[in-house]
């Protein structure tokens, strides 16, 4: 977009600025589903994080994911959301150990708003449960010694 801005500075003075402007015909919102996503350690399963634009792009949108905690929480590390689609998930695993990093999403065309774009990951150390003896439940198969 092109213009002029017109300021009168005095009745005698009168300045003409020329401005330019370029706005991305693709610029749009994107949404992160979940925002914040809690889970146990589980090094074999896969959580998905759905990117999502308000309108489709008419070539592909490649964001990078940042913030991984090495051995705790990690996945992949950029997402492309094909041209004409609107959403794409990508993937995170929570390891082993306790970790809260925040992931954040950027996009190095710099054409997506996403400086506010980041997940909060709460990776939360196993719940180990001990079977509780009772010797009046002596089909459980647990022994007691005393």
């Amino acid at each position: 977009m092109n213009g002029f801005c017109k300021t009168t500075l005095t009745s005698a003075i009168t300045v003409l600025i020329s401005l330019s402007m370029n706005i991305a015909a693709n610029a749009v919102g994107m949404t992160l589903t979940p925002a914040a996503l809690i889970a146990a350690e589980d090094a074999y399963g896969n959580k998905m994080i759905w990117v999502s634009l308000d309108s489709p792009s008419p070539t592909p949108v490649t964001l990078n994911i940042s913030g991984y905690v090495t051995g705790k929480v990690t996945g992949d590390a950029t997402v492309t959301i094909p041209a004409g689609q609107t959403m794409k998930m990508f993937y995170l695993r929570t390891l082993d150990g306790p970790a809260s990093p925040i992931l954040t999403i950027s996009d190095p065309a710099a054409v997506y708003p996403t400086a506010w774009m980041s997940i909060s990951v709460t990776n939360l150390p196993p719940n180990i449960i001990t079977p509780n003896v009772d010797s009046s439940y002596p089909e459980s198969g647990i022994k007691r010694t005393l």
